[in-house]
């Protein structure tokens, strides 16, 4: 289990102009299918469940021309890892970015990352680099970029293992 904070830069908007940034915090749980081999290192395939809280600001212009400042979402994902030298993986997760607030509509996710998990002391630490891209959806009413989907976000996480 791990607990952590990200931050997060805009990467793509397909429908309007996306300029945003956002803060976040984040719970996740991990379960090797394999016997690890100390506790300072990890082995092949494990699956995630996580979940989390981003708060962005900036600049989102709809499809109307309308500006919004902030919105926010709740990532629910599912995932699994691949590591190799006990402390480099590669992920992916999929699941949902759900709404907060009215400017926003609940999206599938899909998040492929790398990251490594670094032994300190007795503790662990994890630093990651994940992309989470929101596919361009169908439905109504679409009056916002965020309903619509088509955009995409870079995440900088540091977690603590616990």
């Amino acid at each position: 289990m791990s607990a952590g904070i990200e931050y997060a830069l805009s990467t793509h908007a397909g429908a309007g102009k996306l300029d945003i940034s956002g803060q976040g915090i984040f719970l996740q749980g991990e379960k090797f299918f394999s016997k690890q081999p100390s506790t300072k290192t990890h082995a092949g395939i494990s699956a995630t469940i996580d979940l989390g809280w981003l708060h962005f600001s900036g600049t989102v212009t709809d499809l109307d021309s309308t500006v919004q400042t902030r919105f926010s979402v709740l990532p629910i994902l599912l995932g699994a890892r691949y590591y190799w030298k006990g402390l480099y993986y590669l992920g992916m997760q999929a699941g949902a970015l759900i709404s907060t607030n009215n400017q926003t509509t609940t999206r599938l996710a899909l998040v492929p990352g790398l990251g490594m998990i670094a032994p300190v002391g007795e503790s662990l630490l994890e630093l990651s680099l994940q992309f989470t891209g929101v596919p361009m959806g169908s439905g109504t009413p679409e009056k916002t970029v965020l309903q619509r989907g088509g955009y995409s976000f870079a995440a900088l996480r540091i977690a603590y293992y616990f």
